[in-house]
């Protein structure tokens, strides 16, 4: 009910308390229910689909994973930058690919995480990608994030 409140931070505290409830929980029942809740959060956008996916970084699983997949297409750049973060600390191996078309993202926040969660990952497999990237880029901030990236994954 908290979610329907007329102000919008009130559900997205909601939404972010979440996360705390599954933990504290501890059942699939809760997990499944929270992870529904979450997904009506990421559906609406603004501060109920960050607060989602704040909630959803917490909980983690492959499941929460997917579901910030789906958030990965925003046009809003904060919702699709922490999409990037979740699915970058949560997802396995073969998540990490879906990221890079990313790196041509509009908003400098998106390609600069993108370029920050291949580095954190070590998926070396983004070099290409990276380099290409590199080529293009005219933004100071997502070049030095590329940039770090690259030099660090050249290590391993």
């Amino acid at each position: 009910s908290l979610m329907e409140d007329s102000e919008p931070r009130v559900g997205a505290a909601a939404l972010r308390g979440l996360a705390r409830w599954v933990q504290a929980a501890d059942s699939e029942e809760a997990r499944g229910r929270a992870l529904l809740l979450l997904s009506v959060g990421l559906a609406h956008g603004g501060a109920a689909g960050l607060a989602a996916l704040d909630a959803l970084m917490q909980i983690g699983g492959e499941d929460a994973v997917a579901l910030a997949q789906g958030a990965l297409a925003s046009p809003d750049c904060e919702i699709a930058e922490a999409a990037v973060a979740c699915v970058g600390r949560h997802g396995g191996r073969a998540s990490l690919p879906l990221l890079l078309p990313l790196l041509g993202h509009v908003h400098w926040n998106v390609r600069a995480r993108v370029a920050q969660v291949m580095e954190e990952r070590r998926h070396v497999h983004a070099m290409p990608a990276l380099i290409q990237k590199l080529d293009e880029e005219r933004d100071e901030f997502v070049r030095a994030a590329i940039l770090t990236a690259l030099a660090s994954l050249e290590t391993h």
